[in-house]
């Protein structure tokens, strides 16, 4: 009954916080809504999901389904689980810029709601923590520069927090529970995929990051499944086909090399080997399921199986896919902080992401310097009490992912933005709660009076934050109207007229911020008028007859050379007008199939 009674007064703590997380959560959204001007606009990946999902709804609404089915998997890319939220929510909520934005913003309340659950089923010895600890969390999370800055926006960095704080959370308790039921599995293996599906390298990261996990928590099993595997190999070579044919690719890609390996050749006899040498790895852990079982291998099978499966099966589902996902991690983008600003191999380059941690976290450096130690304080911690004890702690699991993860980041690939990082921040900030769940004690009532403090200067910083630092933060796509004024007059100049299926050639300079403002606007104004718009026309025209009018947008007129080729040679092309401003001209022209 004592029991009863306690959970009770601690679920009323918590339920006493609501109403002060809704009103920062208004004042946040009416900052918004009151400084921010261009919320019609997305900004560049924001616009191309946005562009990409209407176009899923528009076959959805003349009932062509494989055309959906097409364009779901049409991407080796781009991810298409925000495409899917968007689809649903668009057709009951309707198709704006705005509902996109507020997708995002719910997903930042899903979070909030994520550090309830978890910190109340985890912490169970000072359970009268809980409410202090999950005001503390909250509390840090909306003191969050840059997760403030993207839950107003189209972006994926919230989405990615909530699935990455999801999969580390049933990672944790996977390592904790020695009996994995399959529940538990499912749920593991849903997070993993939302995960990838939100972002490929999110996922990519995440397995590589359990992978070291896994090797450090079970070292003598991986060990044991290494060996058992080349046994196997050793025993069947000659009748394993797999492999064989796997040894015969390999060796003639070295002996071919480059020099007759051309176009995409090269990239098929890759994707071969690995699909091969995949295939040959997943028989022989099914064949064996029930003596690795015996040999208490049964975690690492699960992980296997339930996690690394369902990942490795869409990377290898088509050889773009395969070359699209080592691509991804390999693109070169070194700019650090700021767009333009490249970041030189050094120093800095390997620091980057932990001094970003530390400065840009937060309003005050001396948080983000808490955040860092904490998560170092907590491997350390972690890591002696696993390897003394045999004790494996909460914290010590988030803290060994983040840690991994950012090491990947940094080590991996070269692709160094700081907003990669930005996903990882509810973990980190739910790594402080659960050190000091671990840190107290009841003979130290220092650790209870440092929460209490804690959680009210925090509480002092965030009002301090969301009433006075954060207004002119929360606007991604700026606060200057002008800076949209091109998309704007395109949307003026063609919403009237564009009124049958029609082809888009967008001229504006690829590294202009309005290039995929003005598709955007183009694409919902076709989408209204029920009328197809093809904005990538260097792709097969399918149905010739299928388009009547062209459109032609650029900084300056080019006349009918800036169709393009392929339309050229297509169609019959009439102009039919032509509006220039200072800054933009929109060419419109008839066209006519020359092949009937």
């Amino acid at each position: 009954m004592h029991k009863k009674a306690n959970h009770i007064f601690v679920i009323f703590l918590t339920l006493l916080q609501i109403p002060l997380i809704v009103y920062c959560l208004y004042l946040l959204h009416l900052w918004f809504q009151g400084t921010c001007p261009n919320k019609d606009f997305l900004s560049w990946d924001g616009d191309l999901r946005f562009i990409k999902t209407i176009g899923m709804m528009d076959s959805l609404r003349d009932g062509r389904i494989f055309d959906f089915i097409v364009l779901v998997f049409d991407s080796p890319t781009w991810p298409i689980l925000r495409n899917l939220i968007q689809v649903v929510v668009f057709f009951i909520l309707g198709h704006s810029q705005e509902v996109d934005v507020y997708i995002t913003f719910f997903t930042f309340v899903l979070i909030l709601f994520l550090f309830a659950h978890i910190l109340f089923y985890s912490i169970e010895k000072n359970k009268f923590l809980y409410p202090l600890l999950f005001f503390l969390s909250w509390n840090l999370l909306l003191d969050t520069r840059p997760i403030l800055v993207y839950m107003f926006t189209a972006m994926l960095e919230v989405q990615g927090g909530f699935f990455f704080l999801l999969t580390s959370y049933y990672i944790v308790i996977f390592f904790q529970n020695q009996y994995n039921d399959k529940y538990l599995l499912y749920k593991l293996s849903f997070s993993f995929i939302a995960l990838l599906f939100t972002k490929h390298p999110y996922g990519y990261m995440q397995v590589f990051s359990l992978a070291i996990l896994s090797l450090s928590l079970s070292f003598k099993e991986s060990k044991l499944l290494v060996i058992e595997y080349f046994l196997y190999l050793k025993s069947n070579f000659y009748k394993n086909i797999q492999i064989i044919l796997a040894v015969l690719l390999i060796t003639a890609y070295i002996i071919l090399g480059k020099a007759y390996l051309t176009g995409k050749l090269p990239l098929y006899i890759k994707y071969s080997i690995a699909l091969l040498l995949t295939l040959d790895f997943y028989i022989f852990l099914f064949k064996n399921k029930d003596k690795f079982f015996g040999k208490g291998l049964k975690q690492t099978w699960n992980l296997m199986i339930w996690v690394v499966l369902p990942i490795v099966f869409w990377i290898l589902i088509h050889p773009d896919r395969f070359a699209s996902s080592s691509g991804t991690l390999a693109h070169i983008q070194t700019e650090g902080h700021q767009v333009g600003v490249l970041v030189e191999r050094g120093l800095d380059y390997y620091l980057l992401y932990f001094k970003s941690l530390v400065y840009d976290s937060f309003g005050n450096t001396i948080l983000g310097m808490i955040l860092l130690i904490a998560m170092l304080f907590s491997l350390l911690r972690g890591g002696f009490l696993y390897f003394k004890y045999n004790i494996v702690q909460a914290h010590f699991i988030y803290s060994f992912l983040c840690m991994v993860g950012i090491m990947g980041l940094t080590l991996l690939t070269p692709n160094h933005q700081v907003r990669h990082l930005y996903h990882i921040y509810p973990t980190l900030i739910i790594i402080i709660a659960f050190l000091l769940d671990d840190l107290f004690q009841w003979n130290k009532i220092v650790a209870g009076l440092l929460i209490i403090f804690i959680t009210a200067m925090l509480s002092y910083f965030s009002f301090q934050n969301i009433q006075s630092k954060y207004s002119f933060n929360l606007c991604f796509t700026d606060t200057n109207r002008d800076v949209f004024k091109l998309p704007r007059w395109v949307s003026e100049n063609v919403k009237n007229s564009l009124t049958t299926n029609s082809i888009l050639v967008n001229r504006i300079d690829p590294f202009h911020l309005n290039k995929p403002d003005t598709e955007l606007m183009m694409t919902i104004h076709a989408y209204n008028n029920r009328v197809k718009l093809l904005t990538d026309p260097k792709r097969h025209i399918k149905n010739k007859n299928g388009f009547s009018s062209l459109y032609v947008i650029g900084n300056t007129c080019s006349g009918v050379d800036g169709a393009g080729d392929l339309i050229r040679t297509t169609y019959e092309i009439k102009p039919l007008q032509a509006i220039q401003s200072e800054f933009a001209c929109i060419e419109i022209y008839g066209l006519n199939s020359k092949t009937k």
